[in-house]
């Protein structure tokens, strides 16, 4: 197994953004022979964003895990990242997913 290590750019301040970024990013780390592209806790959401964490977290199940699975489709390798989850009665926790290419 083949791992890639990858970090978004600091000033990407948008999920779009950073979505985007990994977008880009992906077919270079496939053709490299990356089975597994491994980013760090709080991709999709950012880091140092203080109460925009509570703004930026969302469901288990929500929009980013669904982008993030075509990504992993669309470029053939496995992803693991974190992200900022709404928790039941409003917290907010972190998670991390590990998808697998062949399962998205």
């Amino acid at each position: 197994m083949r791992l890639a290590l990858a970090q978004a750019p600091g000033e990407l301040s948008t999920v779009v953004a950073r979505l985007d970024w990994l977008r880009a990013a992906l077919p270079e780390l496939a053709v490299d022979g990356a089975d597994l592209v491994l980013l760090p806790e709080l991709f999709a959401c950012g880091y140092n964003i203080g109460d925009a964490v509570h703004e930026r977290a969302e469901p288990a199940d929500g929009r980013i895990i669904g982008a993030m699975r075509d990504l992993s489709r669309e470029a053939g390798v496995a992803i693991h990242y974190g992200f900022a989850e709404a928790a039941d009665g409003g917290a907010t926790t972190r998670r991390f997913v590990s998808l697998r290419k062949e399962r998205c």
